[in-house]
């Protein structure tokens, strides 16, 4: 309840790059991150890996539901393709770089990030949450972000990323839908602010 459920990770080499994963469903028997008492779950983390195809079916009610690290090697050049992420606090986490190391060039496809409006009163919530600047040239392709309550949909401080015809749905717009700090971030589709798109 405190650790990581799924790792797939490794250096960058040759011998890691090109492979194609078809991973579980990922389900925790409980949400806790609501009642405070689950800060550190993870269901899935992607780690130092280039060039791979990740199939994701679904991860459920953890604090973060899919984290990308770059640790040892860059995490750059990957296909994502999630499924549903539902009911995690953070939906997909781009926060663990190190110094000198980049979460680059990754493209995440179709698929959904919601949480359930039983869960739309807790805080610090983040659907896709790029807190530093080291991930740069990202892009999302028809990734469905249905917003539930006080949650912000996307958090961005890095630059050059791209959200192509990604779908904001629902919620309350006073909370933010789209908070950007970096530069030349595009968003090409449907408009963030409003809560019916």
């Amino acid at each position: 309840g405190t650790g990581t459920a799924f790792i797939v990770e490794g250096v960058s080499t040759s011998e890691t790059n090109g492979q194609c994963h078809v991973l579980p469903y990922i389900n925790r028997s409980a949400l806790d991150w609501d009642s405070g008492t689950d800060t550190t779950s993870v269901g899935l983390l992607l780690a130092d890996r280039k060039y791979n195809t990740f199939v994701i079916p679904g991860i459920k009610r953890f604090n973060t539901g899919l984290a990308l690290k770059a640790d040892v090697a860059n995490f750059v050049c990957n296909m994502i393709h999630p499924g549903v992420l539902q009911n995690n606090k953070v939906g997909i986490d781009f926060s663990r770089v190190t110094a000198g190391k980049g979460i680059n060039q990754n493209t995440f496809i179709g698929g959904a990030v919601v949480i359930d409006g039983a869960w739309n009163h807790a805080s610090g919530r983040y659907y896709i949450n790029m807190p530093d600047a080291e991930n740069n040239t990202n892009t999302f392709v028809s990734v469905n972000l249905e917003k539930g309550g006080n949650e912000k949909a996307v958090i961005c401080a890095s630059n050059d990323n791209l959200w192509l015809n990604c779908r904001f749905e629902g919620g309350d717009a006073t909370t933010g839908y789209f908070t950007v700090s970096g530069s030349r971030n595009r968003l090409i589709g449907p408009d963030p602010t409003n809560a019916t798109t």
